[in-house]
């Protein structure tokens, strides 16, 4: 996987919000997505581009749950240029570090680390709830529906270009790298089975593929629930100006995890645990594999 993923916004998008932003911010923002996806880049490469670490995703949680609890005349949404940045530096390391403990050539000739796994899922967890606190509620309409949009307009945070594009980063590298783990994960499982010896030597206990069976149901109800933030990229991309790189990054392992969902549920109307307009979401995925 290495960690050329999650920043198509930063590398598609960058030229756009270059015209409309001038700022040391927006530049590093975009060496940080350029330095992601070159491989054998280091968190040394990663603290050079951003001129020092990032807040960790847990100390941005909190930071936002205090302003849920004591709420601004901001909207909600306008966080997300306060995120966009440390969530990049954050997605960056996450990735780095699961090729290298989970899904890279030498992790794979080693038993799968749980350790990395549980923590990625939170990470990502925890990531979900910022995207989730800026933009749940928010209706972003078609593109082609809008007539010069402005660029922020506090008032209409759905029409605002540069809400727009923060929110179509944030969650197409959400659910670019959900979708990676969930399937990783899946892979290791069909390895295990295929490799296990005969007769089965103690490290494969049933307490040892029960950890890692919950593992993988974790992975799966994130999946389902980044549906929601899947369909959010769906209506926010815009070719040519996110490129065929986004627009086409991960929705063939997307439309599979939904192939498979309605077949495994007898149809679309079985599927839970996805807070989203299902239909309105296959057929958008059904179009972008076409």
């Amino acid at each position: 996987m290495g960690i050329q993923l999650y920043v198509s916004f930063a590398c598609n998008h960058g030229e756009l919000a270059r015209r409309r932003v001038q700022s040391p911010m927006v530049d590093r923002i975009f060496a940080l997505g350029s330095l992601s996806r070159a491989d054998g880049s280091t968190h040394a490469d990663q603290l050079l581009v951003s001129l020092g670490p990032a807040p960790s995703l847990e100390s941005l949680l909190d930071k936002v749950q205090q302003e849920a609890a004591a709420p601004s005349a901001k909207h909600r949404a306008s966080w997300c240029f306060e995120l966009i940045q440390p969530i990049m530096f954050q997605a960056t390391r996450m990735s780095r570090e699961f090729f290298e403990n989970v899904s890279g050539d030498f992790a794979r000739r080693q038993p799968i680390s749980e350790l990395a796994v549980r923590k990625v899922l939170d990470e990502l967890t925890t990531m979900q709830a910022l995207i989730t606190y800026c933009f749940s509620g928010v209706d972003f309409p078609e593109e082609t529906s809008l007539r010069e949009p402005p660029e922020y307009d506090a008032s209409r945070p759905e029409i605002s270009t540069a809400i727009r594009g923060c929110a179509f980063g944030m969650s197409i590298m959400f659910t670019n790298f959900v979708i990676t783990v969930h399937n990783e994960l899946a892979i290791r499982a069909q390895e295990t089975i295929r490799d296990l010896p005969s007769p089965v030597p103690s490290q494969y206990a049933p307490w040892t593929s029960s950890r890692q069976a919950l593992l993988r149901t974790q992975a799966h109800a994130l999946a389902l629930s980044a549906l929601s933030d899947l369909l959010r990229v769906f209506k926010l991309q815009v070719y040519p100006r996110h490129g065929r790189t986004a627009q086409l990054s991960q929705a063939l392992r997307w439309a599979e995890f939904c192939a498979d969902e309605a077949d495994c549920n007898g149809g679309i109307a079985g599927i839970s645990g996805a807070d989203v307009n299902l239909l309105e979401l296959f057929e958008r995925v059904e179009l972008s594999v076409l």
